[in-house]
C-alpha cells in the first residue's frame, strides 16, 4: 500500500511539473511572437515623444513633416532641395532619436559601414514653370496635354547615394543619431542635367508658341520640381521575419535649366 501511495504521489508531482512547464513554454512563446512583431524586447526603435527630428541640406535647416512610430520614421520634405547640388555631393542630414534596450552597446550604429540607398522619382505630377522675358508659364496658368514630357527631363532614380549613421549622444536608454546622405562629387548625371534644353524637347504647346526668338537664342529658364522617395533600414540587412526599424522619406528636388530655340 505504501508503495502504491508513493507511486500516486510521484505521478501527481510529475503531472503538475509537466503542466507548469507547458504553461511556461506557452507563455514564453506568446512573448516571443509579440516581440517578433514589435521588436520592443531586444531591438532598437524610434523615439515617439520628446524632441522632433531635424533635417538639413548643407548648413540650411529645412521644413518637413515627421511621423514617428516605434518601427518607422517618416519624413515628408516640403522645402525644395537643389538637385544639381545634391548630385554634386552636398550632404543631406537628419538628426533623430532612438530608444535602445539596456545591454545594447552605445556604438551599435557607429560600427555600421555606409550603405547604399536609391531615390526613386515619385508617381506624382512634376511641377514646372517656364520664365521668359515677357511672361511666366506653368502649372496653374498654362495647360499642356503631355506633361509626361517634363518627367522625361528628370532622372527616374538617383543611384549611388551613400547613407552613414553616427551616434551624437548616448544615454542610458536612448541615442541621438545623425544620418548623412550624399553622393560623390562630379557625378555624370550632374553634368548632363546642367546642359541647356532644346525647346523641341518640351510639350508641343510650348514648341509651337511664338517666343520671338531666333535659332540658338535663349527662350527662358525652366523650373522643374519633383518628389523623390526612399526607404532606409537602420540595419544593413533585413532577414525575413526580423524586426528592422526603417526611415521612409520623401524629398522635393528642384532644378533650373536654360531653354534655347532650336
Amino acid at each position: 500500500m505504501a508503495g502504491y501511495k508513493r507511486c500516486i504521489i510521484s505521478f501527481s508531482f510529475l503531472f503538475i511539473s509537466i503542466f507548469f512547464l507547458s504553461f511556461g513554454a506557452l507563455s514564453m512563446n506568446r512573448r516571443v511572437i509579440a516581440h517578433a512583431g514589435t521588436g520592443k524586447a531586444d531591438s532598437m526603435s524610434f523615439e515617439t515623444k520628446g524632441e522632433e527630428p531635424v533635417i538639413r541640406f548643407g548648413e540650411e535647416k529645412l521644413s518637413a513633416y515627421f511621423g514617428r512610430e516605434e518601427g518607422e520614421l517618416t519624413i515628408d520634405g516640403t522645402e525644395e532641395i537643389p538637385l544639381i547640388e545634391f548630385l554634386k555631393g552636398e550632404k543631406l542630414s537628419i538628426i533623430f532619436h532612438l530608444k535602445v534596450p539596456s545591454g545594447n552597446s552605445s556604438k551599435t550604429l557607429e560600427e555600421k559601414e555606409p550603405c547604399k540607398v536609391d531615390l526613386e522619382l515619385s508617381k506624382y505630377p512634376v511641377y514646372w514653370r517656364l520664365v521668359t522675358e515677357k511672361e511666366v508659364l506653368g502649372v496653374g496658368n498654362y495647360e499642356v496635354k503631355s506633361p509626361e514630357k517634363f518627367r522625361e527631363l528628370l532622372p527616374k532614380a538617383i543611384n549611388g547615394v551613400e547613407a552613414e549613421y553616427q551616434v551624437l549622444r548616448a544615454e542610458k536608454a536612448s541615442q541621438e543619431i545623425l544620418l548623412e546622405m550624399g553622393r560623390k562629387e562630379n557625378c555624370k548625371e550632374g553634368k548632363v542635367l546642367e546642359d541647356k534644353l532644346k525647346l523641341s524637347s518640351l510639350p508641343p504647346e510650348l514648341r509651337l508658341k511664338d517666343f520671338g526668338k531666333k535659332k540658338g537664342e535663349t527662350v527662358g529658364k525652366l523650373e522643374l520640381m519633383a518628389d523623390y522617395s526612399f526607404r532606409l533600414p537602420l540595419l544593413r540587412t533585413e532577414e525575413k521575419g526580423q524586426y528592422t526599424p526603417a526611415i521612409q522619406g520623401k524629398l522635393t528636388l528642384v532644378i533650373w535649366r536654360e531653354v534655347y530655340y532650336d
